[in-house]
């Protein structure tokens, strides 16, 4: 069986959840882990069995042994990790947003297009069961024609927003507060459905947060979509009742559909019409198993030599809009994007 070599770059967070799918992959060889902070990379690899330890990425790009790089850095690092590692020949995995800024963005674009390699972006609301039933039933027209969609992310990011040392929402490191950080993912979700927006309003506000580095921790933006489809999105780092949570609801003229997040634990699909749930579906442990299944079909794609699922031009298009939300929210009007 062909096994992919792959390096890992950050030990954070959200290290833990590609690390745990890795190691299970049997198509996969971690090979190598790197982070600024040692102690935390020597814990990860013990913990995974990794034997290369790094605190300079560099190192592992230059490793002939290593055939493709899972970048898991600070969203500002994401554009020179994955020119470094594209021009040492390596396949990038990336977490999003895959860069901060639409030049880094065309700059990268044109150097893996050069180079001819592949960047995997891992926008894993595409791989929830529950968002692919609903793109199917909005396929069969179950709903008849769709024309409103409306979004809701929470989180409780409060102390890492007021806290200094934390890149969480730091304009220079993260592009952004909250709609950089998961807006991306919301955005992903509706081009999935809909195709690219076409022009933005928004309000972005700092309500708990106190620090002017910082970005906003509450935003609202209102996008519009080819065939009259209207779309609201509310990102919110605040909610210090419930924590995490996504819910999508899109309407047409003969239904609805409706994903009601109960954490990361479970959520449940609903189709109603005509007043009544026609179905109600439950996906449990959603969060887990979806990044398992997009780390998966990622791992798949590479040994098969497939297209990512998430090309860099729609992934440019939703930088673009979360860049003209934020230049909507300064100008106070709607922006073409």
């Amino acid at each position: 069986m062909t096994k992919i070599k792959i390096g890992i770059l950050g030990a954070g967070k959200i290290s833990d959840i590609h690390l745990k799918t890795l190691s299970e992959n049997k198509s996969v060889s971690l090979i190598s882990i790197s982070d600024l902070n040692l102690e935390l990379a020597t814990e990860k690899a013990k913990q995974y069995g990794i034997e290369k330890i790094e605190s300079d990425y560099s190192k592992i790009l230059n490793d002939p042994e290593i055939d493709a790089v899972d970048i898991l850095l600070p969203h500002h690092l994401h554009y020179k990790a994955s020119v470094d590692a594209i021009r040492c020949g390596k396949v990038v995995i990336c977490e999003k947003p895959f860069v901060t800024k639409l030049s880094d963005a065309k700059s990268l674009m044109k150097t893996a297009g050069i180079k001819k390699v592949s960047i995997y972006l891992k926008h894993y609301l595409r791989y929830s069961a529950s968002h692919s039933k609903l793109k199917k039933l909005l396929r069969e027209k179950i709903i008849g024609t769709p024309y409103l969609a409306k979004c809701f992310y929470t989180c409780n990011s409060v102390a890492e927003m007021n806290n200094k040392k934390s890149w969480k929402g730091n304009i220079k490191e993260a592009g952004g507060g909250v709609l950089m950080d998961a807006g991306v993912h919301v955005i992903d979700f509706l081009q999935d459905i809909f195709g690219n927006p076409m022009s933005v309003s928004s309000e972005c506000k700092q309500v708990f947060t106190k620090l002017k580095t910082k970005g906003e921790d509450l935003a609202m933006i209102n996008l519009e979509f080819p065939n009259n489809v209207m779309a609201e999105i509310t990102c919110t780092s605040n909610d210090t009742s419930y924590g995490f949570r996504w819910e999508k609801h899109v309407f047409g003229s003969e239904g609805s559909l409706h994903i009601i997040d109960c954490g990361k634990d479970k959520n449940e699909l609903l189709l109603y019409k005509n007043g009544k749930v026609v179905i109600r579906e439950s996906e449990d442990d959603w969060w887990n198993q979806t990044n398992k299944n997009i780390l998966n079909d990622i791992i798949s794609k590479i040994i098969n030599k497939e297209k990512p699922s998430v090309d860099l031009n729609t992934a440019y298009v939703g930088l673009k809009t979360i860049i003209k939300a934020y230049e909507s929210a300064k100008a106070g009007k709607r922006i073409k994007i």
